[in-house]
């Protein structure tokens, strides 16, 4: 069950990143530039001290900062509560 919230709670930060970016829905692009943020360990714009660009159809632009996965983790198990009552929050810093 707590892979459940962990991978809702990535599923919340790509749905974030589209909304910073004002698209209407998420694409490729910004899933794999939600994976390449955190191989650090963080989503924080920066894959170690490289800026992380999501590719779009018509431009390339950098991923901005403050998607925080901890947050995402909370907001899907808040959304899905009646499911994941008796789970066990990862704490993931």
């Amino acid at each position: 069950m707590q892979y459940a919230l962990l991978v809702g709670g990535l599923a919340n930060a790509v749905n974030e990143l589209s909304v910073k970016l004002a698209q209407a829905k998420p694409n490729f692009g910004m899933i794999k530039a939600i994976v390449e943020d955190l191989s650090d360990c963080k989503i924080d714009g920066k894959n170690y001290n490289q800026t992380v660009v999501v590719v779009m159809a018509d431009s390339n632009i950098s991923a901005p900062s403050g998607i925080g996965l901890r947050e995402q983790i909370r907001r899907f198990y808040n959304n899905n509560y009646l499911v994941y009552n008796n789970t066990h929050i990862i704490d993931y810093r």
